[in-house]
C-alpha cells in the first residue's frame, strides 16, 4: 500500500510567519519543524519493523512446517510447488 503524499510549502509558511513579525531565523526554523513533524509521524520505527519481521517469520515457519501445498507425482523424489 503506497504512503500518502503530503505537500507542505515551507517557503510560504515561513513568509507568513515573517509577515506576522516573527524573526526570519525563527520563522524558517518553525517551518522546518512543521515539515519534520508532519513527515516523521508516519515513519516506521524499529519496533514496527521488528513486529512486521516477527509476523513474517511466523508465517514463513507455518509454510515450511507443512502449511504449503506441494504435490508429489509418481517417480519424483523432489517436491515441486503447485
Amino acid at each position: 500500500m503506497p504512503m500518502p503524499v503530503i505537500t507542505f510549502d515551507t517557503l510560504k509558511y515561513a513568509k507568513r510567519l515573517k509577515g506576522s513579525d516573527v524573526p526570519d531565523k525563527q520563522a524558517e526554523a518553525e517551518a522546518l519543524a512543521e515539515v519534520l513533524e508532519v513527515n516523521l509521524k508516519d515513519l516506521a520505527t524499529m519496533e514496527d519493523l521488528r513486529r512486521d519481521r516477527t509476523a513474517h517469520d511466523k508465517q514463513a515457519r507455518r509454510y515450511d512446517d507443512g502449511g504449503h501445498r506441494h504435490r508429489r507425482h509418481a517417480g519424483e523424489t523432489a517436491l515441486k510447488p503447485c
